[in-house]
């Protein structure tokens, strides 16, 4: 009995150990990066270039401008171009226009793939950060892409709030993918609970074989 209690931890063992590497694997192995590209923008009149960077995903990437929360929420919006003189009501108006004025080309080679700037009515996302839309490009897995982009006026009041290009692709490319990874894991981890519940079992059956052949053993002396 106390080798079969042992048999019991052991494969116990074995199948919270599965269990754990499978969550490992399902969590990290495959997982693609949703940006593309980060590159820091000073706003100033000039152009930007990236190193060759290259995309996770066949899809439409956004392009935007995201800038961190360092100055006056109404400000930013209104350095970033998202609230314009007459749109504003009380204190969301802007008493200047935006001095924002970009274009940006991404290119595959010497083949300029899409291009785009910025225009009025562009959206804006706001969370830890708050990105303008400015395009967007559709990008191919396993190419090397470069983007330049033109500031046409100074812009850099910004600055403080670390300005920089993004290219993201949309949630509703990846979601279906996180969703498929967690319907894996859920069974992965109630593996690791069965493997750990195996092996208390496992234990209890040892230590109470254990016991009972410790006191057999004193009372045969006795």
């Amino acid at each position: 009995m106390r080798s079969a209690g042992k048999k019991t931890v052991l494969r116990g063992v074995v199948i919270s150990t599965l269990g754990v590497l499978g969550v490992l694997a399902c969590s990290y192995l495959g997982v693609r990066e949703t940006q593309a590209l980060t590159l820091p923008i000073d706003l100033r009149p000039g152009v930007t270039r990236s190193e060759p960077f290259g995309a996770d995903y066949a899809a439409r990437y956004e392009v935007g401008l995201q800038v961190d929360r360092k100055l006056p929420f109404e400000t930013t919006r209104c350095l970033l171009g998202e609230v314009g003189p007459d749109q504003g009501q009380g204190d969301r108006s802007c008493d200047q226009p935006s001095p924002l004025a970009l274009t940006w080309e991404v290119f595959h080679g010497p083949v300029r793939v899409a291009h785009g700037g910025t225009a009025p009515g562009q959206s804006g996302a706001y969370g830890s950060d708050i990105t303008r839309q400015i395009g967007d490009a559709a990008l191919e897995p396993r190419e090397d892409y470069v983007i330049e982009v033109t500031s046409h006026q100074d812009a850099s009041a910004l600055a403080p709030a670390n300005p920089r290009v993004v290219l993201e692709v949309h949630p509703s490319v990846w979601k279906d993918e996180m969703v498929i990874r967690s319907l894996i894991i859920i069974p992965l981890l109630l593996i690791v609970v069965w493997g750990l519940w195996t092996q208390a079992v496992g234990a209890v059956w040892w230590t109470a074989h254990f016991l009972h052949s410790q006191r057999k053993s004193r009372s045969l002396r006795s």
